[in-house]
């Protein structure tokens, strides 16, 4: 029998009452043979109460001692820590239902080397979300999903990494996330191209295993603001002690039948929509499969633009701080992964 056991990797960053909840969730899955690895991102000591809470020895609580500002650094290490034949990850403000992992393996079993759950994401906008008691979840994923999907624009379509679960041999061959200042895409769909270009197989869940539900959201008139942990924990109560198949229930009840994530929408300006013709086509993308060359970079460097700019204005408005330069950050994640036991190498393969 084929060994399928997983280390789901969860990213954190001084957010203990949603991570709790999203802990729980791994803990109601309706197979065992999990572990977790929790990596804080130089966290106060909060972060280590709420995992010493929960009395679980299949969880497993690390703090860095450096902070990298961005999930990259903690997915990365705890990715290479890892020694499970599978391997997840999870964002700290996500929940999984209980049959994610189920249908997850088999999928795998019948010859995927990574699946990508469908997931409901919640409103991030409107009043009536910031007002609501629990999280409202207007999209799902696509039930159109391909591998060439990985190229197209925005990262959304992968979204979230809580719905990949993965045989860890793909790390090896593609290596750790990159710095978000080091791509010119989210480091999310860096890694995610990355896996494609190295003809992973893939499979994609149909039926909603994950509710991703952000803590810090932007409203329609640009400003900000950080979901109140209630919403998570009306939330959690309502899927307490209930089956997937009632929790999807309640999880669809909260906003109706959601739509499905949008592609990109052409831009109205006739040049702008030239441009996004070209970085996206299909010669694009063969391109990018032969030989790594990404048209997004070359657009970007060709214009002078300062990749992860976006990325890092954002980090700065969720915690106030500034994201940490990619000087030595290949060196950063591998000194931090060797303190906790690790003897390889931190290496961005370029498959």
């Amino acid at each position: 029998m084929i060994d399928q056991a997983v280390t789901f990797v969860v990213a954190t960053y001084n957010r203990p009452d949603t991570l709790l909840i999203a802990l729980k969730s791994v803990q109601q899955q309706s197979e065992g043979g999990w572990k977790v690895l929790v990596v804080g991102d130089a966290c106060t000591s909060d972060t280590a109460l709420a995992v010493e809470g929960l009395a679980d020895p299949r969880i497993q609580y690390i703090n860095l001692a450096e902070r990298f500002g961005h999930q990259s650094g903690p997915n990365s290490v705890g990715s290479m820590l890892a020694s499970s034949s599978l391997l997840a990850f999870l964002n700290h403000d996500d929940i999984l239902l209980p049959d994610h992992l189920t249908r997850a393996r088999s999928a795998l079993r019948k010859g995927s080397d990574f699946f990508v759950g469908s997931a409901l994401f919640a409103e991030t906008k409107t009043r009536e979300a910031i007002e609501s008691a629990v999280p409202l979840f207007i999209e799902r994923s696509r039930s159109d999903m391909s591998p060439a999907d990985a190229f197209n624009p925005g990262a959304n379509l992968f979204e979230p990494a809580s719905a990949w679960v993965f045989n860890r041999h793909l790390m090896e061959r593609v290596g750790i996330w990159v710095h978000p200042r080091q791509t010119f895409r989210s480091p999310l769909q860096d890694f995610i191209m990355r896996v494609w270009r190295a003809r992973a197989r893939f499979s994609f869940g149909n039926i909603p295993t994950v509710l991703k539900i952000v803590t810090f959201r932007t409203t329609d008139t640009g400003g900000t603001y950080s979901v109140p942990s209630s919403q998570h924990e009306s939330l959690a109560q309502l899927l307490e002690g209930k089956s997937a198949d009632e929790q999807r229930e309640i999880a669809l009840a909260a906003a109706g039948a959601p739509r499905e994530v949008q592609r990109m929408r052409r831009r109205p300006n006739p040049l702008s929509r030239l441009g996004d013709i070209l970085i996206f086509s299909a010669g694009a993308r063969a391109l990018y499969l032969r030989t790594g060359i990404d048209s997004v970079a070359v657009y970007g460097r060709a214009f002078r633009r300062k990749p992860g700019r976006a990325y890092g204005e954002m980090v700065t408005q969720r915690t106030k701080l500034s994201l940490p330069d990619a000087h030595g950050y290949e060196a950063q994640v591998e000194e931090a992964a060797r303190q906790f036991g690790y003897r390889g190498r931190a290496v961005v393969k370029d498959v």
